[in-house]
């Protein structure tokens, strides 16, 4: 993981990667799309951004973490 904020199309998962749905851009909408990267890259708050992304991801997507949550599924199973 890298820690660059996420900027991404409100399909699918797309929310869990979410803290804040300011980057969480409606189905087809290029425009704010483009706004948003736009924004990004001209953000001086980037180095927060990137901190914040890079916490969310250690967090929900650890893994370890996710490694333990299929073992305790599959004893479940037996």
């Amino acid at each position: 993981t890298f820690g660059l904020p996420i900027i991404a199309f409100d399909v699918g998962g797309n929310k869990d990667f979410f803290f804040n749905k300011k980057f969480l851009i409606p189905y087809g909408n290029d425009k704010k799309f483009r706004r948003s990267i736009e924004f990004l890259i001209n953000s001086k708050s980037l180095k927060h951004l990137r901190n914040i992304s890079l916490d969310i991801s250690k967090r929900k997507f650890d893994n370890k973490i996710t490694l333990n949550k299929y073992i305790n599924i599959y004893k479940n199973f037996l």
